[in-house]
Parts: C-alpha cells; sequence; structure tokens
C-alpha cells in the first residue's frame, strides 16, 4: 500500500531532475518551481495509481510535461501581441543559458518539449514519442524543425552538444537528420 512516506520520499529523490526539467521547459525560475509543484501535488493525489506504474518518474514525468503543454495552450488563448519585445533581465555576462532560453523562447509548448527531452534529458526518439503519444516519425520532423528554427538565433560562440547542426546522413549526401 502507498503511504505518504512514500510520496516524501519519491519526492525527495527526484524534485531536483524534475525541477531541472521544468526550468528547460520554462526557462523561468519561478515558472519551474510552480510547475514542479503543481506536478507533484497531482502525483500525490493520485500516489496509489503512480507506485503501480511501472516507473514512476515516467509517470511524473509525463505529468509535467501534460502539465506545460496544457498551461501554455490556456495562457496562449489570453496572450496578446504587442509592438515591442520587452528586454528580459539576465546575468550581467549574458551567458549562453540566456542565449538558449531565448531560442527555447521562439518554439510552441511541443517542440519544446520534445528538445528538451531529446538533448537535456537525453531521451531518444521512441521514448519521447511514447511519452508524448507520438510516434518517433513526427518526433524526429519536430525535432528538426525546431532545431533549425532557433539554429539561426544561438549566439555564434555557443553551440551546444547536441543542438548544433546535425551531421549529414550517410545515406544521401548532402541531407541532414535530427
Amino acid at each position: 500500500m502507498a503511504t505518504t512516506h512514500d510520496f516524501e520520499g519519491f519526492a525527495h529523490v527526484h524534485a531536483q531532475r524534475l525541477g531541472r526539467t521544468a526550468w528547460l521547459l520554462t526557462g523561468n525560475h519561478h515558472a519551474a518551481e510552480d510547475l514542479v509543484q503543481d506536478t507533484l501535488t497531482k502525483l500525490y493525489v493520485q500516489w496509489t495509481r503512480v507506485t503501480r506504474a511501472d516507473d514512476p518518474l515516467r509517470y511524473a514525468r509525463a505529468t509535467m510535461l501534460n502539465t506545460f503543454i496544457s498551461g501554455r495552450r490556456k495562457r496562449s488563448s489570453t496572450e496578446r501581441p504587442t509592438a515591442g519585445v520587452p528586454e528580459r533581465l539576465h546575468q550581467p555576462d549574458h551567458n549562453s543559458r540566456v542565449d538558449l532560453l531565448r531560442a527555447l523562447d521562439t518554439l510552441t509548448a511541443l517542440d519544446r518539449t520534445i528538445l528538451v527531452l531529446r538533448f537535456f534529458e537525453d531521451m531518444s526518439p521512441p521514448d519521447v514519442g511514447g511519452q508524448l503519444g507520438l510516434t518517433s516519425g513526427p518526433v524526429r520532423t519536430r525535432t528538426t524543425r525546431a532545431l533549425a528554427k532557433i539554429r539561426p538565433l544561438r549566439s555564434d560562440d555557443y553551440a551546444p552538444t547536441g543542438l548544433g547542426r546535425p551531421a549529414p546522413c550517410p545515406t544521401q549526401p548532402g541531407r541532414s537528420d535530427a
């Protein structure tokens, strides 16, 4: 039988990893904390079901991704465009993390989620597809398109491992796959 103590142990062990993923998804420390709290609240309510899952961390991640994507959908219907883009507060050295977050901010919630899972959670396209209810083909396609969209936005001195230009496909000269 699942207990509150079991949930507290799970939350203690996995909160940091969930927090990192949430920060990459949201691009904001406070929004990431809120996303983790929302996720943990949902997990607590369904804790008996979570403990019956094959992989409770996978269940937690799926809950977080669904919460993030549905939250972005809700907000997008109330957002209004402005004439200019407000300056974002960032660290004085304007480091590569700020560039990465700006690039990720240009993507849809689903594309951002796919890139975070593929390159920062180091998940394969089939695993990402399994988390999001997609097959690996659309995951690969969306990865390629999202990378193409953010590639021009990165600074010249920043090319993170895995987010640089994909290697050419060996079977088709000049073609690249993600």
